[in-house]
């Protein structure tokens, strides 16, 4: 199993401990809204209006302001104030007790989501009880939780999941202070989130799997209606995902590249915070192992300085403006490549990355577009609308020629290698390609990366950022339809892209809004 992109595999029992039920989760699901900055919205529970406004980005080695709208402008998703959430009732904080007979169904207010939200900012006292309503209507992923049981070796006997959160929450209160507000407020929605993979709604935990990882996907559809801005979004889903890493964390974890990696994926602070609650609040004991593993990561993150922070610059930023090409694309490319072999390991000292430099062609090569997403979300269509002169490569076509059936699995292998041997042509000629395919997963990404960094192509990740109803709705609508299981199974293992992984990443919204990430050039590498 390769968690979240990093590549780093707690070692857990398979399933996790997760609860099994049959129930899908998308019926809780809904589209997000394109809702900019001060634009008038309606509300996915009461049909009342709000006024949205725009979050920022958490991600701060990475141009957020440099936008670049296609497609009609971009859409930045914003929490929406004044949103109306129902009460709908049901079990008390204590399974068994049923509401009054005779309560009314009431209303909670937009109000309520905020005084809750700073609450945990401004380390207030939580109360489990006043906040169920609320988390019913607006997170039934975590009020589900109050039916599910901890994991073996987590909680105490008999306590609930939602209960052991709450714990967590409270364990966490007093480590906010000193963080950045959107630090903190990422870590908050993660510990709020962090069991939701124990939930009832998840179903059956897949072979192999882990709760964390099964996690993630209710944990980003949760975010999605909570309008919470993509990149804080992607933040969040990956701490859900890494949770149990550091309590896991062994020699195979800490290779230096792994650690690279999970630096440049996820803020290695947060993850040490969230991990350090989540094993006081299991109140059962697990002995010394987990603890000295945790001891172990911190330690280990703080050897390579990457706790809390990017892994560090191989070239300083003044050096490498001596150094690095003088156009800024050839900059970005260069950068990207950087990394990359540091990541593979070829580059390790600044001696050897200068030295690395000095051998790269100052001349532009080829473009590597390299759309994400599960089928349904829209990869093709925006490709074919946006890109109409790029040369496309795509594995469904090369299937539907090679077996007669875009949805035939029996000639994959074949597939691929005739496509990716496509695809290195193309970019050793310096053509504009975009590989159309899935490409949700790190390992899926990671090959095409390779080729695209050995032929000196510049690499644009394009991300078709949509919840799962959308990517559902859309599959419905298509004359060849891709089984709704298979979209599911993606969308549960999707892992999403992180700007180091190209010299752009661009996120494109439910309406096809493109915003552009594009990486800093004179930051050195």
């Amino acid at each position: 199993m390769d968690c979240g992109g990093c590549g780093l595999e707690p070692r857990r029992p398979a399933g996790g401990g997760g609860t099994a039920g049959g129930r899908s989760p998308r019926h809780l699901l809904r589209p997000p809204l394109a809702a900019g900055p001060g634009r008038r919205c309606t509300s996915p529970t009461d049909g009342r209006p709000f006024l949205s406004r725009g979050t920022a980005g958490l991600d701060a080695g990475w141009q957020h302001d440099r936008v670049r709208p296609l497609a009609g402008g971009a859409a930045t998703a914003g929490r929406p104030v004044g949103l109306g959430f129902v009460d709908r009732g049901g079990r008390n904080a204590r399974r068994g007790r049923r509401a009054p007979a005779g309560r009314k169904q009431g209303t909670v207010s937009g109000g309520a989501w905020a005084d809750l939200e700073a609450g945990l900012l401004e380390c207030r006292p939580l109360d489990l009880q006043q906040a169920l309503p609320l988390l019913r209507s607006s997170l039934p992923e975590v009020a589900a939780l109050d039916e599910a049981c901890e994991g073996r070796r987590e909680g105490r006997p008999g306590e609930s999941a939602l209960e052991h959160t709450w714990q967590v929450l409270v364990r966490l209160r007093p480590r906010l202070r000193g963080l950045p507000a959107g630090r903190a407020r990422a870590l908050c929605l993660a510990a709020l989130l962090h069991e939701v993979g124990r939930s009832p709604l998840a179903g059956p935990v897949q072979r192999r799997a882990s709760h964390e990882q099964a996690g993630a996907a209710l944990a980003r559809d949760a975010l999605f209606r909570l309008r919470l801005a993509g990149m804080d979004r992607d933040e969040v889903v990956y701490l859900v995902r890494l949770h149990g890493l550091p309590s896991a964390f062994g020699a195979r974890e800490a290779q230096e590249a792994r650690m690279l990696r999970l630096a440049w994926t996820v803020d290695t602070r947060l993850l040490y915070l969230l991990a350090s609650a989540d094993l006081e609040a299991s109140t059962i004991v697990k002995g010394g192992t987990a603890a000295a593993s945790l001891a172990a990561f911190r330690a280990r993150c703080e050897e390579l300085g990457v706790f809390g922070r990017q892994p560090p610059q191989l070239i300083a930023p003044r050096r490498w403006r001596q150094l690095a090409p003088g156009d800024a694309r050839l900059r970005r490319r260069t950068a990207g490549e950087l990394r990359f072999w540091r990541l593979k390991g070829r580059i390790a000292t600044p001696e050897q990355a200068e030295a690395w430099l000095a051998t790269q062609p100052p001349r532009p090569g080829g473009t590597l577009y390299l759309p994400v997403g599960v089928p349904g979300s829209g990869k093709s269509t925006w490709v074919a609308k946006q890109l109409p002169e790029a040369h496309i490569i795509s594995m469904d076509e090369m299937r539907e020629r090679l077996t007669g059936s875009r949805a035939d699995q029996s000639r994959n292998a074949e597939v691929y290698r005739i496509c990716r041997g496509a695809l290195a042509r193309a970019l050793r000629a310096g053509e504009t390609v975009v590989w159309d395919a899935q490409s949700h997963t790190w390992a899926a990404r990671q090959g095409l990366l390779a080729l695209a960094r050995e032929s000196h192509a510049y690499v644009i990740v394009v991300y078709m950022d949509v919840p799962l109803t959308v990517a559902l709705a859309r599959n419905a609508g298509r004359a060849v339809t891709v089984p709704e299981a298979v979209i599911v199974r993606s969308y549960r293992a999707l892992q999403e892209p992180r700007p180091f992984e190209a010299e752009e990443l661009w996120r494109v919204d439910v309406d096809g809004h493109c915003t552009r990430h594009v990486s800093d050039e004179e930051a050195g590498a």
